[in-house]
């Protein structure tokens, strides 16, 4: 487990400089953002919250604001789970029209926000399956899930030390060495969320 600072001090301690750090804190922040579009047991999570009767739209801070992709979403109505059907957001607008209001059976994904049809018509429970985003790191003590897990923290400190030899130092043979040791910490997380989630689960091995 580390936090923002000391994975910057990890990554100065294997070039054996310090003079990069501004370089070393976006190669940190690059890695996350490129390989938070793996598919991987802690980038997934769920969310709930509550319609309101006559709001057809909802955004944060009713919703999540780490929102990258979203799974699925269900709907509760007398302790019965419902599957919601997606659609696109013209559908939405379109079937909406009429300002029809009744337990919500379609959802679109737009502008940061869940659009459904019929409006609610009451207070329903909806749950949020959905993919994590990840906010830059940019205080020393900043953390999250590719900090704290250190199979996780293996593949940014190898990306990040690939960036840095690829674009700072100008090393390419030492920015390929770490390519590949990017690629074999990827492989380790594939393997253990292939392990969490079974041969059925939602999660999928990545390649880059």
């Amino acid at each position: 487990m580390a936090n923002f600072l000391e994975l910057q001090t990890l990554i100065e301690d294997a070039i054996l400089r310090t003079d990069v750090n501004t370089q070393v804190k976006e190669a940190i922040n690059k890695a996350i953002a490129r390989y938070s579009k793996a598919r991987l047991w802690f980038i997934e999570t769920r969310q709930d919250f509550n319609t309101t009767q006559g709001d057809w739209f909802y955004t944060t801070p009713t919703i999540p604001d780490d929102i990258r992709q979203i799974d699925y979403l269900r709907i509760t109505v007398n302790n019965v789970y419902y599957d919601l059907l997606q659609r696109d957001i013209q559908f939405i607008i379109s079937a909406n029209v009429n300002n029809n209001q009744g337990q919500p059976i379609d959802w679109a994904w737009w502008d940061r926000s869940i659009y459904f049809y019929p409006i609610p018509q009451d207070t329903y429970p909806i749950s949020i399956f959905y993919q994590k985003s990840y906010a830059p790191l940019v205080d020393p003590t900043d953390s999250n899930d590719w900090t704290e897990i250190l199979e996780a923290q293996d593949v940014i400190i190898a990306e990040s030390l690939r960036r840095l030899y690829r674009y700072t130092i100008l090393d390419a043979g030492k920015a390929a060495e770490y390519e590949m040791e990017a690629r074999q910490a990827l492989r380790v997380l594939n393997e253990i969320s292939e392990s969490i989630t079974g041969i059925n689960g939602a999660i999928k091995a990545t390649t880059w």
